[in-house]
């Protein structure tokens, strides 16, 4: 009887013991199968997260793209519609400036009569000799004929001057007409007279301004570098 009880308690206990290494067992491999499970569903939001990110970044790159080429274009317009502005908040025209520093607005001259002239006939050129200045190379001191570059409003100046008892009228001439007219008076006096004038006048390229004499005169006009005769362009057209 007794042997009976303790075999019947022997097989309880090695039940037991083998219902609870098969639970182990079974618990154990529940919590890997989730591990698994839950790695591979944060491996997957992960992609998704970095998918979302590339295209979040593709995004922002294209619009940075976007926000410098519209940089440029103010920027551009802003140089182009309302100039530059210096230090001193002086409006500058860039076009304006680009034409001014190029050769297309680079004319000027002065020259002058280095000696006196006599004999003078009706509408004779005076040439003025002595070139001091003649940016673009427009006035001939050869013939005394400045030729326009380019098409423009351009200003002249000449002054003449006279010595005792004596009178010079002269005249700016353009493509061959008389534009403007001056009279230096020393007829009736001993002393020198000098005459002045100034003229604005719209060009073509290739037109020509002289300085000559008049149809008034006594034959005779002082240099001595006196006598001076400049130009320049005050806008290209």
């Amino acid at each position: 009887m007794h042997s009976t009880a303790l075999f019947v308690l022997i097989l309880v206990c090695r039940y037991e013991l083998g219902s609870g290494e098969d639970e182990r067992e079974y618990d154990q491999s529940r919590t890997l199968a989730d591990m698994r499970k839950l790695m591979e569903e944060t491996s997957a939001t992960l992609r998704v997260y970095q998918q979302k990110t590339e295209s979040l970044m593709s995004v922002v790159t294209k619009q940075e793209r976007e926000l410098q080429a519209l940089q440029a274009d103010v920027a551009r317009l802003s140089s182009e519609e309302c100039g530059e502005r210096d230090s001193e908040g002086n409006k500058h025209d860039p076009k304006r400036v680009s034409e001014v520093n190029g050769t297309s607005s680079s004319v000027a001259f002065y020259a002058q009569l280095s000696a006196d002239q006599s004999n003078f006939g009706t509408h004779q050129t005076i040439i003025f000799d002595r070139v001091r200045t003649n940016i673009g190379s427009a006035y001939n001191h050869d013939d005394g004929v400045f030729t326009a570059p380019f098409p423009g409003v351009y200003i002249f100046f000449w002054t003449t001057i006279n010595r005792d008892n004596s009178h010079m009228q002269t005249e700016l001439v353009v493509n061959g007409s008389q534009f403007g007219r001056v009279w230096a008076d020393s007829g009736n006096h001993a002393d020198y007279t000098m005459a002045s004038n100034m003229v604005v006048v719209t060009l073509a390229a290739g037109s020509t301004v002289w300085i000559r004499s008049d149809t008034g005169h006594s034959g005779f006009t002082s240099g001595q570098n006196f006598a001076t005769f400049s130009g320049w362009l005050l806008q290209n057209i």
